[in-house]
C-alpha cells in the first residue's frame, strides 16, 4: 500500500486541496491589488506634494537684490600707453516701481462670517 500523506479526517483529499488553492489565490490577488493601490497613492502623493511645494516656494521666495554691474575695462594694449581723457562719474541710478516679480504677494482678504443665532429657548450650542 502506498502512503499518500496524513489524512484530512472527514475533509478527504481532492476537494479540500482545490478549495485551499482557490482561497490562497484570492488572498494573493488581494495582496497584489493592495500593494499596487498603496504604490499608486504614494506616487500620486509625491507628485502632488512636489508640485505644491514648488508653487509655495515660487510664491514665498524672497526677491533677489539687484546685482551691481561690473564696469568694463578696455583690453590691455601693448606698446606705449596713450593719454586718457578725464572721465565723468555716471549719474546715479534711478529707482523704478517694483515689478510683479519683485512685488510681495498680499494675502486675500478674509471671508466674511455671519454670526450664528442662538436656538430659541435654550443655551447656545458650541
Amino acid at each position: 500500500m502506498d502512503y499518500d500523506g496524513p489524512g484530512f479526517g472527514p475533509w478527504g483529499g481532492g476537494w479540500w486541496h482545490a478549495l485551499t488553492l482557490v482561497i490562497g489565490g484570492f488572498i494573493w490577488l488581494l495582496a497584489i491589488a493592495l500593494t499596487l493601490a498603496v504604490l499608486f497613492f504614494l506616487i500620486r502623493f509625491l507628485l502632488v506634494a512636489t508640485r505644491a511645494a514648488q508653487l509655495y516656494v515660487n510664491q514665498h521666495a524672497p526677491a533677489e537684490p539687484a546685482r551691481p554691474v561690473a564696469p568694463t575695462t578696455p583690453a590691455a594694449t601693448t606698446g606705449p600707453a596713450a593719454p586718457t581723457a578725464p572721465t565723468t562719474p555716471a549719474p546715479a541710478a534711478t529707482t523704478t516701481a517694483p515689478t510683479a516679480a519683485t512685488k510681495p504677494v498680499a494675502k486675500p482678504p478674509a471671508k466674511p462670517r455671519t454670526p450664528r443665532t442662538p436656538p430659541a429657548g435654550g443655551t447656545p450650542t458650541p
